[in-house]
């Protein structure tokens, strides 16, 4: 026998809209809302419980007949209730946010997911700015990511709007991390930084941007600097840095080296891989494609048939306190000391290819000509395995060796021996006089640094263990039997950076960022 439904939805619920409104009809239980003047609402706690995840939770452990609410306005708690005892809501723009987190605070899940996309489709530049931090703020990933997008459409409109000087440090972070930020002058995004920074320290007027800068400011906003990409600030504008003591001097020097040592027109057409990026800072890598059109540098050979497909270098952005301005001289009066045969050496590597900063650092650090001109990458974790077996039969007898190592919070390090690895003599030390362990990116934002062995620990400079990878030092950091795990306790046999003290927590932080840390990559480069 067939059955046959009728259904008269809409009569119900306009009939438990009555039930409602007549709050005095068999109601059990009362709203209390604390506003300017006391409002309450009367309900049925079946209801409630039946509709409304929070009040199912609530009414089960909780006796009482009221309940009051500090954080919701008689607007806001009116439409909610409405939507409990009829399935209705009237939503307009300007009440929907409040709704959302409403309904997210009551575990109204699907009602909160109907407001945030309603928001979504209603994110326009006339109200991004309002909701971008707002959304944050409430952990609305969808609705966050939508604003971004927005904004990032809309930059150079909204560059100017004073409501960017409210944002969050994270929030404007995310914004300068684009690539593709449709900016004529990246000035403009260095002015809006320096605003931001002059609001948040209290220095009045935030408009004076063009001036030196108080070292508060600067302090404040060192982290946004290394989401600035000078390469796209023009040369004419470079001057302007110099004066806004905001920068460290040997910065400034870097970017007007990059800019007299990579010819404007190669700005042109380049695109980066992310995985060749320096996490956390992008000064060298360019956000739009043709974007100048100034004269090429005197010390570029245009001629060279591969300068143009290397991507664009990226400077680590120092911390330390700025030196004073007659100390800083303009880089086009000289060479720079790396070229491109030196930046060829290292284009093996997925951890550092193409910056021009870092392979200066190591060559100079080895300072060994021959074995930097003519070392190989011999071994990559993710090419030939998470293994030290493998580790071991590619590397050992090789001599010299340089280790490189990123962690999976993107910190890089590594170290280097001048008497190789061996996986057949036992677990024993070894003696290196020129051993040493080195930072390029580490989780204190310090400078790159190298880190030779500590007086009377030659001895112990690198760890020989058949069924573990690299080891330097008695502890100071090594690579676990899968190269996916390493450890450091760093400054036993390798000396610590200036101030940070033997044994504590932030020797054992330095390099990874914790004592046990996660392994992304490790490649070794042998003679």
């Amino acid at each position: 026998m067939s059955i046959t439904r009728f259904s008269d939805l809409q009569t119900l619920s306009k009939e438990l809209h009555e039930l409602f409104k007549t709050d005095f009809f068999h109601s059990d239980f009362t709203i209390n809302l604390t506003e300017k003047s006391e409002t309450s609402f009367r309900c049925h706690k079946s209801i409630l419980s039946a509709r409304c995840g929070f009040f199912y939770s609530w009414l089960r452990q909780n006796e009482a007949d009221a309940l009051t609410f500090t954080d919701f306005t008689k607007r806001t708690m009116k439409s909610i209730l409405r939507y409990i005892y009829t399935g209705i809501i009237d939503v307009k723009e300007e009440n929907a946010f409040d709704l959302m987190v409403a309904s997210k605070k009551l575990s109204m899940f699907a009602l909160k997911k109907w407001l945030q996309n309603f928001l979504i489709s209603h994110v326009d530049q006339s109200n991004v700015l309002q909701l971008c931090e707002k959304a944050k703020s409430v952990k609305s990933k969808g609705l966050y990511k939508k604003c971004l997008e927005v904004i990032r459409e809309n930059i150079s409109i909204l560059v100017s709007h004073e409501a960017f000087l409210s944002f969050s440090q994270e929030t404007l972070i995310d914004i300068l991390e684009f690539d593709n930020l449709p900016i004529q002058d990246e000035l403009d995004l260095l002015y809006l930084v320096i605003r931001w920074g002059r609001k948040q320290v209290g220095v009045q007027p935030v408009g004076k941007v063009d001036e030196h800068q108080p070292d508060d400011v600067r302090d404040c906003i060192a982290p946004l600097l290394a989401k600035i990409r000078f390469s796209d600030v023009s040369s004419n504008d470079l001057s302007k840095l110099k004066l806004l003591n905001i920068l460290p001097a040997e910065t400034i020097i870097d970017i007007f080296s990059y800019h007299a040592y990579v010819r404007a027109d190669q700005h042109k057409d380049i695109e980066l891989l992310q995985k060749q990026q320096t996490p956390g800072v992008k000064h060298y890598v360019s956000r739009v494609k043709n974007t100048s059109t100034e004269t090429p540098s005197p010390y570029i050979d245009s001629s060279h048939p591969e300068i143009s497909k290397k991507p664009s270098n990226q400077l680590n952005y120092l911390k330390s306190v700025p030196q004073d301005n007659s100390q800083i001289q303009n880089s086009r009066t000289k060479k720079p000391e790396i070229n491109y045969e030196d930046l060829k050496k290292m284009e093996s590597s997925s951890i550092i290819s193409n910056n021009y900063y870092y392979v200066k650092k190591i060559k100079k650090w080895i300072n060994d000509n021959q074995f930097f001109d003519q070392m190989n990458l011999t071994f990559r974790a993710s090419r030939d395995g998470y293994s030290s077996k493998t580790f071991h039969q590619v590397c050992d007898d090789k001599g010299k060796t340089l280790t490189l190592i990123e962690s999976n919070d993107g910190f890089i390090f590594g170290g280097y021996t001048t008497v190789g690895w061996k996986s057949n003599v036992g677990n024993n030390y070894i003696l290196d006089n020129n051993a040493f362990l080195f930072s390029l990116k580490n989780p204190f934002n310090q400078k790159p640094q190298k880190f030779a062995i500590v007086n009377g620990e030659e001895k112990n400079a690198i760890r020989y263990h058949p069924e573990r990878g690299p080891k330097f030092g008695y502890g100071d950091l090594g690579i676990g039997a899968n190269l996916q795990i390493g450890w450091s306790n760093f400054g036993r046999s390798f000396q610590l950076p200036q101030g940070v003290q033997p044994h504590s927590r932030a020797a054992k932080e330095f390099l990874a960022g914790g004592h046990s840390f996660k392994v992304k990559e490790v490649e070794v480069f042998t003679f």
